[in-house]
């Protein structure tokens, strides 16, 4: 089994590993870590229904340092970026969670110290996960986008073609073009906000919700009142680390944002203004897709203006695709952007 790091971008292999114990040597505080491995789908190798991809099995999760230990518990509901829902193990129904390949750990459960210290990551295999998480050309253009919305059917499209995007605040988030050009504007301010955040049993997990957005939890067992608050609370530090980092994201000219939306008055006015509200945080770029209307080509993206791109689909097919329509569109976007020059309109 190979299992990796990626710890601010910068790849960490492990400095040992035993029994099952993989060992990563970093350094705190640390704004993103993620654990790479293989992948594969019970699906494509044996009599199964399951189609999910799965890298690694998550155990036991432990930091240590000189003088210091402290263990993380692997049920905690903030465990929501690239990782499956609770399962349990052995007599004692040891919770543990399936990764897809790469996952991000949650930055709630980082430990306040600095310096140098050990991860210590109990870590298990499906016999049949062989295939690596691989760098196709798909994934590799779809992994420089960043979806802002107004759903996750963007963000499906790239697990799709194995392009598992950093952790965000909006790629598996549902909100409304009014909703996120407010937020764009005012920085998402009281986006945690103890008030303002409802946790909500949706009939498979609870959700949190938010003035501005509904965001999924994986918390997928009825809790009583003190689980609910916990799931409120992880949820708090998970919405104010998230925000910080889409802004610092959109400050960093580094992808293109994704805001799709099946909402017949979204035209080239919002997108103009949705984009302004990005480049008043940086240099952001933006592609904007909406529904082909009566008589107009599908399939299209055209340059609005520097860093903004009007792209149009027959239909969008969440959650289960076709996810062809946004590999087309991603290609032609990045084209145009990598031109730097209009499209004159068909």
């Amino acid at each position: 089994m190979t299992a990796s790091l990626l710890v601010d971008g910068i790849r960490v292999p492990p400095a040992a590993v035993d029994a099952g114990w993989f060992q990563f040597n970093l350094r705190l505080p640390a704004r993103e870590i993620r654990l790479l491995s293989g992948f594969a789908r019970p699906v494509d190798l044996e009599a199964s229904s399951d189609d999910r991809r799965l890298g690694v099995e998550l155990r036991r999760i432990r930091w240590t340092a000189a003088d210091r230990d402290t263990e993380v518990p692997v049920d905690s509901p903030a465990f929501i970026d690239g990782f499956h829902v609770i399962e349990r193990r052995g007599p004692a129904g040891q919770p543990v969670r399936w990764t897809t390949g790469d996952a991000g750990l949650p930055p709630s459960v980082f430990p306040p110290w600095d310096g140098e210290v050990r991860l210590h990551l109990a870590l298990g295999q499906w016999q049949g996960s062989a295939r690596d998480n691989g760098d196709a050309d798909e994934a590799v253009l779809l992994g420089a986008f960043e979806n802002l919305g107004s759903n996750c059917e963007f963000a499906l499209a790239q697990r799709h073609y194995g392009a598992e995007p950093p952790l965000s605040l909006l790629r598996w988030a549902a909100i409304t073009y009014p909703n996120l050009l407010l937020g764009l504007e005012t920085g998402f301010a009281g986006l945690d906000d103890a008030a303002g955040i409802d946790v909500r049993w949706a009939g498979s997990e609870y959700r949190l919700c938010t003035p501005f957005l509904r965001m999924h939890t994986t918390c997928n067992v009825m809790q009583d009142a003190a689980g609910i608050q916990a799931i409120r609370d992880q949820g708090r530090t998970t919405l104010r680390l998230l925000r910080r980092k889409l802004l610092r994201d959109i400050a960093a000219p580094q992808r293109i944002f994704v805001f799709a939306s099946d909402d017949t008055g979204f035209h080239q006015p919002e997108m103009r203004r949705l984009h302004a509200a990005l480049r008043r945080i940086g240099p952001a770029n933006l592609l904007c897709v909406r529904l082909a209307s009566f008589g107009e080509q599908p399939n299209h993206v055209e340059r609005l203006s520097d860093g903004l791109y009007a792209g149009r689909v027959a239909g969008f097919g969440r959650p289960h695709g076709p996810y062809a329509q946004w590999l087309s569109l991603c290609a032609k976007a990045m084209s145009l952007h990598q031109q730097g020059e209009p499209q004159t309109r068909p």
